[in-house]
Protein backbone atom coordinates (compact mmCIF):
# COMPACT_ATOMS: atom_id res chain seq x y z
CA UNK A 1 0.00 0.00 0.00
CA UNK A 2 2.79 2.40 0.88
CA UNK A 3 4.64 1.67 -2.33
CA UNK A 4 1.50 2.25 -4.40
CA UNK A 5 0.89 5.59 -2.67
CA UNK A 6 4.46 6.84 -3.07
CA UNK A 7 5.66 8.77 -6.10
CA UNK A 8 7.59 6.52 -8.52
CA UNK A 9 10.85 8.40 -7.88
CA UNK A 10 10.71 7.29 -4.22
CA UNK A 11 10.09 3.59 -4.90
CA UNK A 12 13.81 2.72 -4.84
CA UNK A 13 14.14 4.51 -1.51
CA UNK A 14 11.23 2.82 0.25
CA UNK A 15 11.58 -0.70 -1.15
CA UNK A 16 14.28 -1.83 1.34
CA UNK A 17 12.08 -0.81 4.25
CA UNK A 18 9.12 -2.78 2.87
CA UNK A 19 11.04 -6.03 2.51
CA UNK A 20 11.85 -7.90 5.70
CA UNK A 21 15.01 -9.97 5.85
CA UNK A 22 14.18 -13.57 4.87
CA UNK A 23 15.09 -14.88 8.31
CA UNK A 24 12.75 -12.40 10.00
CA UNK A 25 9.96 -13.14 7.49
CA UNK A 26 10.29 -16.87 8.25
CA UNK A 27 9.92 -16.20 11.97
CA UNK A 28 6.86 -14.05 11.33
CA UNK A 29 5.27 -16.73 9.12
CA UNK A 30 5.90 -19.40 11.73
CA UNK A 31 4.40 -17.31 14.50
CA UNK A 32 1.38 -16.38 12.39
CA UNK A 33 0.82 -20.00 11.37
CA UNK A 34 0.77 -21.65 14.77
CA UNK A 35 2.31 -19.26 17.30
CA UNK A 36 4.84 -21.93 18.21
CA UNK A 37 7.23 -19.79 20.22
CA UNK A 38 9.26 -22.82 21.27
CA UNK A 39 9.96 -23.73 17.63
CA UNK A 40 10.99 -20.15 16.92
CA UNK A 41 13.28 -20.10 19.94
CA UNK A 42 14.84 -23.40 18.82
CA UNK A 43 15.55 -22.03 15.35
CA UNK A 44 16.73 -18.56 16.32
CA UNK A 45 18.84 -17.29 19.19
CA UNK A 46 17.72 -14.27 21.17
CA UNK A 47 20.82 -12.42 19.97
CA UNK A 48 20.08 -13.17 16.30
CA UNK A 49 16.43 -12.20 16.72
CA UNK A 50 17.54 -8.92 18.30
CA UNK A 51 19.99 -8.28 15.43
CA UNK A 52 17.30 -8.91 12.82
CA UNK A 53 14.80 -6.60 14.46
CA UNK A 54 17.45 -3.93 15.07
CA UNK A 55 18.53 -4.03 11.43
CA UNK A 56 14.93 -3.71 10.27
CA UNK A 57 14.18 -0.83 12.65
CA UNK A 58 17.40 0.90 11.52
CA UNK A 59 16.26 0.52 7.89
CA UNK A 60 12.89 2.03 8.77
CA UNK A 61 14.62 4.92 10.55
CA UNK A 62 16.81 5.62 7.50
CA UNK A 63 13.66 5.65 5.37
CA UNK A 64 12.02 8.06 7.80
CA UNK A 65 15.00 10.42 7.52
CA UNK A 66 14.98 10.26 3.72
CA UNK A 67 11.23 10.89 3.54
CA UNK A 68 11.49 13.76 6.02
CA UNK A 69 14.19 15.37 3.90
CA UNK A 70 12.03 14.90 0.79
CA UNK A 71 9.05 16.52 2.54
CA UNK A 72 11.22 19.44 3.62
CA UNK A 73 12.51 19.89 0.06
CA UNK A 74 8.95 19.85 -1.26
CA UNK A 75 7.83 22.39 1.34
CA UNK A 76 10.73 24.68 0.48
CA UNK A 77 9.91 24.34 -3.23
CA UNK A 78 6.28 25.27 -2.58
CA UNK A 79 7.34 28.37 -0.65
CA UNK A 80 9.65 29.36 -3.51
CA UNK A 81 6.92 28.83 -6.12
CA UNK A 82 4.44 30.83 -4.06
CA UNK A 83 6.92 33.68 -3.60
CA UNK A 84 7.81 33.72 -7.30
CA UNK A 85 4.14 33.62 -8.30
CA UNK A 86 3.32 36.46 -5.89
CA UNK A 87 6.17 38.60 -7.21
CA UNK A 88 5.17 37.91 -10.82
CA UNK A 89 1.54 38.76 -10.10
CA UNK A 90 2.49 42.01 -8.37
CA UNK A 91 4.53 43.01 -11.43
CA UNK A 92 1.69 42.08 -13.81
CA UNK A 93 -0.96 43.89 -11.78
CA UNK A 94 1.24 46.96 -11.38
CA UNK A 95 1.90 46.89 -15.12
CA UNK A 96 -1.88 47.01 -15.64
CA UNK A 97 -1.95 50.26 -13.67
CA UNK A 98 -3.16 49.19 -10.23
CA UNK A 99 -1.62 50.75 -7.18
CA UNK A 100 1.09 48.90 -5.32
CA UNK A 101 -1.17 48.35 -2.30
CA UNK A 102 -3.95 46.83 -4.42
CA UNK A 103 -1.48 44.66 -6.28
CA UNK A 104 0.03 43.42 -3.01
CA UNK A 105 -3.44 42.69 -1.55
CA UNK A 106 -4.34 40.56 -4.56
CA UNK A 107 -0.97 38.84 -4.51
CA UNK A 108 -1.28 38.20 -0.75
CA UNK A 109 -4.64 36.53 -1.32
CA UNK A 110 -3.21 34.40 -4.09
CA UNK A 111 -0.27 33.44 -1.86
CA UNK A 112 -2.69 31.62 0.46
CA UNK A 113 -3.56 29.23 -2.36
CA UNK A 114 -1.78 25.89 -2.67
CA UNK A 115 1.47 26.51 -4.56
CA UNK A 116 1.12 23.41 -6.74
CA UNK A 117 -2.42 24.31 -7.80
CA UNK A 118 -1.44 27.92 -8.43
CA UNK A 119 1.56 26.91 -10.53
CA UNK A 120 -0.55 24.45 -12.51
CA UNK A 121 -3.19 27.08 -13.18
CA UNK A 122 -0.65 29.73 -14.15
CA UNK A 123 1.15 27.42 -16.56
CA UNK A 124 -1.94 25.90 -18.17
Amino acid sequence: QLEAAAPPRLHALIKPALVKPAELATVQQQLEADFDVLAVRASLTVERCWELHTEHVDTLRRLEIVLLAECQRNAAAQVTVAREARDALVRIIQFEGMSGASARAIADRLRTLDAHVLRTELLS
